[in-house]
């Protein structure tokens, strides 16, 4: 059945899906995002991963246009007008400038980032001297780059829902890196140093964090679209 189609009762109502878009983070690829999608489907939930270029390794402005055509595409299929965004390390830095600068406060109802240094990561740095120009996102991700600082300025915008979820034990993205006006920070331990970063995407206590999240209200917080509105 198309997504647009499907439909839980509740108090005698349909309330429709609501999708799941996730973004995966710098130097990765959407398989690795395969076990939380899988994990998400058995919570109940719809999540597509979008379709980005692998390692994401441009300028993230670009980027986060090219996100903002995945969740017009995504949310097509469904009859609401906003998904949920996750986003992992780079990913929720992508999604967070979607949010100021692509029009998506209107699409977006959730917005959740895993491991992401919205203050920018000293290990960057490094990066940037083993890519140089082959990696713009390199630079925006040092501390105190301007995209950072602006980042900063501009912050979350009103009426979406944020959460940030760190671990104390990630080097890339320490929990001080993690915070943001405007969103619950909630920090884990994480899986032992060195490793802490990449394996936040397959720990169950991630996905619990981003399943209760998603979880506290059961009302969808918007109407369908009408068929006029998708015409349009």
């Amino acid at each position: 059945m198309h997504p647009s189609e499907e439909a839980a009762a509740i108090g005698g109502e349909t309330q429709p899906k609501r999708p799941v878009v996730v973004v995966h983070g710098y130097l990765a690829a959407k398989e690795m995002m395969f076990l939380m999608r899988s994990r998400l489907g058995k919570a109940g939930y719809e999540a597509h991963i979008a379709q980005l270029p692998p390692l994401l390794l441009g300028k993230i402005e670009p980027m986060a246009g090219l996100l903002a055509s995945e969740i017009d595409r995504v949310l097509g299929g469904y009859q609401v007008k906003r998904c949920d965004l996750l986003g992992v390390s780079l990913g929720g830095l992508l999604g967070l400038r979607y949010l100021q600068r692509f029009g998506g406060a209107a699409r977006v109802r959730r917005f959740i980032t895993v491991g992401t240094p919205f203050h920018g990561s000293r290990v960057a740095r490094a990066g940037k001297l083993l890519l140089g120009n082959f990696s713009p996102a390199a630079s925006q991700l040092q501390p105190g780059s301007p995209f950072i600082e602006n980042l900063h300025a501009e912050g979350i915008p009103d009426g979406v829902r944020a959460l940030s979820i760190c671990a104390t034990r990630d080097l890339f993205a320490p929990p001080a890196a993690c915070v943001i006006d405007g969103a619950e920070c909630v920090e884990i331990l994480g899986t032992p140093v060195g490793t802490a970063h990449q394996g936040l995407v397959v720990q169950s206590e991630v996905t619990e964090l981003v399943v209760d999240f998603l979880n506290q209200e059961e009302s969808i917080d918007d109407e369908p679209f009408s068929g006029e509105e998708q015409a349009g």
